[in-house]
Formats: C-alpha cells, sequence, structure tokens
C-alpha cells in the first residue's frame, strides 16, 4: 500500500543484530585478555551497560516509528487543504491517504512505545503523560498494561548499577 515508505525496522534490525555480534566478539576478546591478565572484568557492569543500550535503541527505534506516522498525519493534512485550494504546486502530489487510516498507524506507534522499556526517567515521563492525556482513551492498550511497563521501567532504572542510591550517575 505504501511502497514508496522507507522500512525503518528491516534497516533497524540488520544494523542492531550486526552491532550485537560486534559487541559480543568484543566482549569475548576482552574477557579473554582480562582473564589472561589475572584481571577480572565487571561482568555485571557490561551486562547492565548492554542492557541499557538494547533499551535505549529500542526505545529510540519505537520513538522514531511514532514521529514519522505523527509527521505523515500532518503531512496528509496539509497537503489535502493545499489541494483543496489549489495552493502552489500541491496538485503535483498524491493525494493523501485515508486519515482514519494513517491515525490508525499512528496510535498503533504510540502504543508500541508505550510498552517499548523505557531507558531513562524522562521516558517514563513521557508515557505518564501519555497515560493521562485524553488521546489515551483512543489508544489499543489498556491502562493496567502501561502501568505495569511503567513500574517494570521504574524497577529496571531502580536496580541499574551505574546508579547512585540518590539517583543520579555514579
Amino acid at each position: 500500500m505504501y511502497d514508496n515508505v522507507i522500512d525503518f525496522r528491516a534497516r533497524s534490525v540488520e544494523a542492531l543484530k550486526a552491532r550485537r555480534e560486534e559487541a559480543e566478539k568484543r566482549k569475548l576478546h576482552k574477557d579473554a585478555g582480562a582473564t589472561s591478565k589475572g584481571n577480572t572484568p565487571s561482568i555485571d557492569t557490561a551486562k547492565n551497560f548492554e542492557i541499557r543500550v538494547r533499551r535505549r535503541e529500542a526505545w529510540s527505534f519505537a520513538e522514531r516509528i511514532t514521529k514519522y506516522w505523527r509527521a505523515r498525519l500532518g503531512w496528509g493534512s496539509a497537503l489535502g487543504i493545499a489541494q483543496q485550494y489549489g495552493i502552489a504546486d500541491s496538485s503535483s502530489f498524491v493525494p493523501p491517504s485515508e486519515r482514519a487510516e494513517l491515525v490508525k498507524k499512528w496510535r498503533a506507534a504510540v502504543v508500541y512505545q508505550l510498552i517499548t522499556p523505557a531507558p531513562h526517567l524522562s521516558a517514563v515521563a513521557w508515557k505518564r503523560g501519555k497515560l493521562i492525556s485524553r488521546e489515551f482513551a483512543h489508544l489499543t492498550v489498556n491502562k493496567e498494561r502501561v502501568q505495569w511497563a511503567i513500574s517494570e521501567d521504574l524497577a529496571f532504572l531502580a536496580a541499574d548499577s551505574t546508579r547512585s542510591k540518590n539517583g543520579t550517575p555514579s
């Protein structure tokens, strides 16, 4: 249906797999080197770092999808109005897609982002903001599911070994 739309997920998944494989190779090499020198690598810290990186990448990916569909929705509205009134070169563009379909895709992207693990407290604040907003009533996810995701995010962030007791990086 959208042949001219870039598939960000396909590029991102391939890049993510390549980065993971490269990180695994570096980790194996680093661990082997540390053991031969008699040093013990901080495995928990390395694992936590990898988890934080994966969470940050997943959040960034979900955020890009949400922003993309929101921009498509805005572009469709602006183009429709421009074509209706014959503004500039608007007639040279394909008429915008059905607005209801774009809204549906944008809402699905918001739901995807809401259940994606948050990498930092500002992402949790974004989720809380969406949860209390008027638009939440139109999303296809229940409030309990999002509240559970937020509680999981907060538990992870509280337990993160790179944060001190007062919540600032150590």
